[in-house]
This record gives structure tokens, C-alpha cells and sequence, in this order.
């Protein structure tokens, strides 16, 4: 991963990883790595022209395959899709603003093609049957 300076293109930071997907927290302040089933969360910090990067947590569960982090607008909040056993899907919470992360799941009753974050802290979500039919459920925690 390189984080370049957009109004300079200059390098600030590197550091290799192999086929992961990044997302940014609407505050700038996290950053989750999903790789592998994983997610990993780091602390992003900038003092004058040096950023830091420091890993905070790391999310791994025996048999689920963690994908598609999303950020909360307002809080440092997260969300990301999890697969269970190849069969089961659930969506993953976590809250990150106390010096634990505390994690919630709800199950779902179909594949999650898409979801998003809405302001009161609830989640939307689309969800697609065998039959190619589109669900949009709300409501999630």
C-alpha cells in the first residue's frame, strides 16, 4: 500500500500487501485492510510531512471470510460482510471509539450484494434470492 500526498504526488508511506482491498474512515483517521478473510484495522496519524501508520486490531474468525468493510458517516464504526462455512452470511459490526472494539453479527437471509451505513446508525442492505430477485431490507442492528 502507498500513500502519496495529492496535492504534491509525493510518497509518504509504504508498506507491501498482497491483494488487499483498503477503505478509509470518513474521519481520515482508520484504515481497514481486508485480506484474506481478515480485517485489519490501523491508526493513521500525520505530524507535519511524516504519516504513521500503526495496526490496532486485527479481526479473524475460524471459518468466516470477512469482505466489504464500510465505514459509519459520523463515528468510528464499521461494518463488513461475513460468510460462514461457504453457506451462511451475516453482517459483522464493530464499534471502535471505546478502548475495546465490541462486536455485534446479525444473520441475513440471502447472499449480500450491497449495504451502506445511513446517518441514525442503521444499516440498508440488498440482498438477491435464487431467483434473481432483489431485496432491500433496513433496519440492521
Amino acid at each position: 500500500i502507498d500513500i502519496n500526498d495529492v496535492l504534491t504526488g509525493e510518497q509518504l508511506f509504504s508498506m507491501p500487501m498482497d491483494e488487499s482491498t483498503v477503505s478509509l474512515s470518513f474521519a481520515g483517521n482508520l484504515l481497514a485492510m481486508e485480506n484474506d478473510g481478515a480485517i485489519t484495522v490501523w491508526s493513521l496519524a500525520r505530524n507535519g510531512d511524516e504519516i504513521t501508520l500503526e495496526q490496532v486490531y486485527e479481526f479473524a474468525y475460524d471459518g468466516v471470510s470477512l469482505r466489504e468493510v464500510r465505514w459509519h458517516q459520523y463515528e468510528n464504526k464499521m461494518a463488513a460482510v461475513g460468510t460462514v462455512n461457504d453457506d451462511e452470511t451475516y453482517l459483522y459490526f464493530w464499534d471502535l471509539s471505546g478502548a475495546e472494539p465490541m462486536m455485534m453479527t446479525a444473520a441475513v437471509p440471502a447472499e449480500i450484494v450491497e449495504f451502506a451505513w445511513r446517518p441514525d446508525g442503521t444499516i440498508t442492505f440488498a440482498t438477491v434470492d435464487d431467483d434473481n430477485t432483489i431485496n432491500i431490507l433496513e433496519e440492521i442492528p
